[in-house]
């Protein structure tokens, strides 16, 4: 399936969408001018997988249309769902006039709530028959088109969070655990010379060498199980650096906060406590 649109020639230049080769549509394209058309790049890939597809004839609803330029893909990349292929034909050579379900994309400096209604003022004044329809800014275009993948995003993000502090909340524990089975041990090295940042470091190393295992781990479950979210990804790949290794310095970090208050407990053991505990 191919996307057609009827454009003028600031549709381009208006929502920012690069021009890969060719031009764009200027008022010479016309009705009585030969017709002309400009597909996207995933288009012209499709059609034309050799060469450039500038200045090659497509034949769109039997009439011969020649391609004047390429422009870039409008849909963020992903790794499941390819770009859609896009056709765009000249506003004034088409018959978009006799259809009468005509949309205008307005660019405007302010938040365009608070422009609409001088839009709607402006559009009455030059002809009070013409319908005005519902009126969206494309933040929320795109928000309602992705409302599912925004919605997974939500939810995985909590959940994430929500794992982060039980991961944080079980290293801890593992940790004051280990404290308190080891404080007999600890006592008879301090009575033996040990200083508090010594024990300090032994427990910390402990519960590093712990969090460096996790991390590992999950990063390499997340590895073998990135294709179960691969159709909510947007702009990022499944396998992206970046992502990867600020996520686990972000772990590493916070299994390192969690190590300290058990550690900062084990320097604070009275030697003499300790063995008459025992």
């Amino acid at each position: 399936m191919v996307h057609k649109q009827d454009v003028d020639p600031n549709f381009f230049h208006t929502l920012r969408i690069p021009l890969l080769r060719g031009r764009v549509f200027g008022e010479q394209d016309n009705a009585r001018s030969s017709r002309v058309a400009i597909v996207n790049e995933a288009l012209a890939r499709r059609l034309w997988t050799v060469g450039s597809a500038v200045g090659r004839t497509a034949l769109i609803d039997g009439q011969p249309f020649q391609i004047v330029g390429v422009s870039a893909d409008i849909q963020p990349p992903s790794p499941i769902h390819a770009p859609e292929p896009h056709l765009y034909l000249s506003y004034w050579q088409s018959n978009a006039t006799r259809e009468g379900d005509i949309r205008m994309a307005v660019r405007v400096a302010r938040e365009p709530v608070l422009v609409l209604p001088a839009i709607r003022r402006m559009i009455q004044s030059l002809d009070p028959n013409v319908p005005i329809g519902e009126a969206m800014s494309m933040s929320e275009q795109v928000d309602l088109e992705y409302m599912p993948v925004l919605l997974a995003r939500t939810i995985t993000s909590y959940c994430g969070l929500l794992a982060l502090c039980m991961s944080a909340m079980g290293l801890y524990s593992v940790l004051a655990f280990a404290v308190r089975t080891r404080t007999r041990e600890i006592g008879i090295r301090m009575a033996l010379g040990a200083l508090p940042q010594d024990v300090l470091r032994g427990v910390v190393g402990q519960g590093t060498k712990l969090t460096l295992a996790g991390v590992v781990i999950g990063a390499g479950a997340a590895l073998a199980l990135t294709r179960l979210i691969a159709s909510l990804l947007f702009g990022v790949k499944t396998t992206d650096p970046a992502t990867y290794v600020s996520v686990a310095l972000l772990l590493f970090l916070v299994g390192c906060a969690a190590c300290y208050l058990p550690a900062r407990k084990a320097t604070r053991v009275d030697p003499v406590q300790a063995l008459r505990t025992e």
